[in-house]
């Protein structure tokens, strides 16, 4: 096969999948996977549904690959896509088919015919039939079931293929729907419990998806840890440039207004005591005529005494 845009080659990819190989399964799931569902819905399937077309088609195409049936050059991408579309096609024939009247029978007939006519001339006549495509299916459903019994039932049946009269295959058939009397397998089940290789890749996708929808990584483990230390340095540098702020601004917080309105509006006890503190760092070296200092003396007693309209004359005096 041709060489594909993913590290594996399109041979490797083909060989890991017929070998239900990890590392091949893994990489199909997260790098194929998505593509091809989204091939399949617009088709027209619904999108809870496609996992199961893409199953089986996982499923036909690693037995094509082992029985030496799948062309060479078409890439996996390409093969698990028309596998896909192909079964749900055929699982949405079989579906209106149950609905048919017996009127319409012979239309549907002759219309089946034709379409198989043109699935032989079709580029990928390599895909199985409708009816093969079907027992697929069947497959994955006595896979689903079986995994539903305890552990050990399934590595019972896988191990004698559901041929040994036991209380696993009991128990397999009446999940299958079988009579209480009965607990024989259906053909179809009992071929389903001879694929063993089959088996383990449909098992291992549906616990990759397990592993994922968990919040685990692909394979089962926990997902490393983000690297958070940008962003515990940055909480701790928040931290201490909130508390500095917080420090500064009491250090420097603006005085009380009645404060600041008692330094400048309320009347000082004594008018000299109140000249000389505003004068006392006067450097201009001017001083103070003997007559304004009396008057001041006068004004200031007259202040003291709380007689301000005497304190004012004698003030105007000065000027």
């Amino acid at each position: 096969m041709s060489q594909s845009k993913h590290s594996f080659s399109d041979s490797a990819l083909a060989e890991g999948l017929a070998t239900a190989d990890d590392a091949v399964l893994q990489l199909i799931y997260t790098d194929i996977r998505p593509g091809v569902l989204r091939a399949v819905v617009a088709e027209g399937a619904d999108a809870s549904d496609v996992g199961v077309f893409f199953q089986a088609a996982l499923i036909d195409t690693a037995e094509l690959i082992r029985s030496g049936a799948m062309p060479e050059g078409v890439p996996m991408y390409e093969a698990l896509e028309e596998m896909s579309i192909a079964h749900f096609n055929a699982w949405r024939h079989d579906e209106n088919a149950k609905n048919i009247t017996p009127l319409e029978e012979e239309v549907e007939g002759a219309e089946l015919e034709q379409l198989k006519a043109v699935e032989q001339e079709a580029p990928n006549h390599w895909v199985p039939d409708s009816e093969r495509m079907a027992e697929t299916r069947k497959h994955l459903y006595t896979w689903k079931k079986m995994g539903e019994l305890r552990p050990s039932c399934t590595t019972e049946l896988l191990r004698t293929g559901g041929e040994s009269d036991s209380i696993c295959q009991a128990e397999l058939a009446t999940a299958l729907g079988q009579p209480s009397t009965d607990t024989s397998l259906p053909a179809w089940a009992q071929a389903a419990l001879n694929r063993q290789t089959d088996h383990q890749i449909w098992s291992k996708v549906r616990q990759y998806q397990q592993n994922l929808e968990k919040g685990l990584t692909i394979d089962g483990q926990e997902p490393p840890q983000k690297d958070n230390t940008i962003a515990r340095y940055a909480f701790v540098f928040l931290i201490f440039a909130t508390v500095g702020y917080i420090l500064y601004a009491w250090i420097n917080a603006p005085k009380p207004a009645g404060e600041i309105f008692k330094e400048n509006f309320e009347p000082p006890q004594s008018l000299l005591a109140d000249i000389n503190r505003r004068f006392e760092n006067d450097t201009s070296g001017i001083v103070r005529p003997e007559q304004c200092a009396e008057l001041l003396q006068q004004a200031d007693v007259l202040y003291g005494a709380k007689n301000y309209s005497g304190t004012k004359d004698i003030l105007f005096q000065i000027l």
